[in-house]
């Protein structure tokens, strides 16, 4: 589920091509749907009308910056090779801090498979990616992992 059309896709035809490659017949919605995001109401008459039994659903939950502080060089301890110059040096950089921070983006996404008969989900995880710049290279090791998750609780062969 997403407005982004273009990352929809391309998130729908590489976990498609990927349990496609597992035996499962899979079919992206922005196949059926290429303009717009599905109602329940299209999704509901598609299921029906091809006698579909499973829809997978990508949902995003939410998306947070996070500050994250490194700490810089404040590597000090005795030893026998201690002198004043890295003493005064370790000192120092207490006084002048030279740790810095960085802010990351965190998406967060919850992934279900549902029963088309009952409604009821048959499977469900859910994702943490950090600062997703390059989404083709994020969806292509997301798309694994789950095919890989699915394969190991036996949801698909």
């Amino acid at each position: 589920m997403s407005d982004n059309l273009r990352v929809r896709r391309i998130f729908e035809d590489d976990m498609v091509r990927q349990l496609q490659a597992h035996g499962v017949n899979a079919i992206p919605s922005s196949q059926i749907f290429p303009n717009e995001l599905p109602s329940k109401g299209d999704i509901a008459a598609y299921v029906k009308t091809h006698n579909t039994q499973t829809v997978f659903v990508a949902k995003l939950i939410n998306i947070e910056d996070k500050e994250v502080r490194y700490p810089g060089n404040t590597g000090f301890s005795y030893n026998r090779g201690i002198s004043f110059n890295s003493y005064y040096n370790t000192s120092y950089s207490y006084i002048y801090d030279d740790s810095y921070s960085v802010s990351y983006e965190y998406v967060n996404v919850e992934f279900t498979l549902f029963d088309t008969q009952s409604h009821n989900p048959i499977w469900s995880t859910s994702s943490e990616s950090v600062d997703p710049s390059n989404m083709n290279n994020i969806i292509d090791e997301l798309t694994g992992i789950l095919v890989t998750n699915m394969k190991d609780n036996n949801v698909i062969r």
